[in-house]
């Protein structure tokens, strides 16, 4: 929206609180080493430290956004008899990576923390380089049927958790029994996902 400036009279813009703003490619990246540079830092730092690379003014809610949209790995909340409890986890071709348990809500802190503490130092151990982070697509993220699997396995037990901390024991019991048959059958199905994402342009597809 554009007025006039009283003591000129040229036309100016003012700007309004929105949408927070969207981050570029070029922010992406600054960010993911900003992150890997500073693992322990708050949200708060990660964005103060964004905006003085870049010269811009990016709000907390926008990168906590990205945080959230992007994950390096991902998290699952599995109930059962009353009971409730989050996880976070990964994997790769040879082998499942650390399980961990979310207490209270996934926020951008949680997450940082938990790359800081759990991902990053697995991902040194076993000499995996961390590459670009791919756009998000809830149908190339392989990690969904893996706790779609391991929710079915733990329902399979007789008889089922009946409080929370059994349930936690049944969770990371069933998580390292994965076999790697498993992990290397949703690898390999990744082109297809690709494919079928690509064919919905970016829509929905059965995975």
């Amino acid at each position: 929206m554009e007025t006039k400036d009283k003591k000129t009279g040229f036309a100016i813009s003012e700007k309004y609180p929105g949408h927070p703003k969207s981050l570029t490619q070029r922010d992406k990246w600054t960010l993911q080493r900003i992150i890997r540079d500073n693992q322990f830092s708050p949200l708060g730092d990660i964005t103060n430290r964004l905006n003085s690379s870049l010269d811009t003014t990016l709000h907390n809610n926008t990168v906590k956004k990205y945080l959230h949209d992007e994950g390096l790995g991902s998290y699952v909340s599995l109930k059962f008899g009353g009971s409730s409890v989050m996880f976070w986890g990964c994997f790769e071709w040879n082998r499942v990576g650390p399980l961990v348990i979310v207490k209270g809500n996934m926020d951008s802190d949680t997450y940082i923390n938990i790359l800081a503490n759990h991902f990053i130092p697995w991902m040194t151990t076993h000499n995996i380089p961390i590459l670009d982070w791919m756009a998000q697509s809830p149908n190339l993220n392989l990690i969904e049927n893996l706790w779609n699997h391991l929710d079915r396995q733990v329902r399979k037990r007789k008889p089922l958790p009946k409080c929370k901390q059994e349930l936690i024991n049944v969770i990371q019991e069933k998580w390292r029994k994965i076999s790697i048959e498993m992990v290397h059958g949703l690898i390999s199905s990744l082109p297809n996902h690709v494919n079928a994402v690509i064919k919905a342009k970016g829509g929905n597809t059965k995975y």
